[in-house]
């Protein structure tokens, strides 16, 4: 739809979403771990120092630690993180 449309559909109180999503799915394996993170986070993150990072964050059940290496570093954006760990 065009932005005209789209306008006019919120003026009539109809939800109007498009959405092009991208995916890919991957099999994971024992012991797996998957961040997905802002640029708030992955851009103050050091990659040799987030596998130490990470397995110190699964074993506390916090990503605070993570958080506050990116702060320390300079942080200054808001950080949303989630991090999927398969046992």
């Amino acid at each position: 739809k065009s932005i005209e449309e789209a306008d006019a559909a919120r003026q009539k109180g109809e939800a109007y979403v498009e959405q092009d999503i991208d995916y890919q799915m991957y099999e994971l394996k024992k012991e797996s771990v998957v961040l997905l993170c802002t640029d708030g986070l992955s851009n103050y993150l050091k990659l040799e120092k987030l596998p130490e990072l990470l397995k110190s964050c699964i074993r506390k059940g916090s990503l605070q630690e993570l958080i506050d290496y990116a702060n320390n570093r300079g942080g200054s954006d808001n950080i949303t993180a989630v991090v999927l760990y398969r046992q």
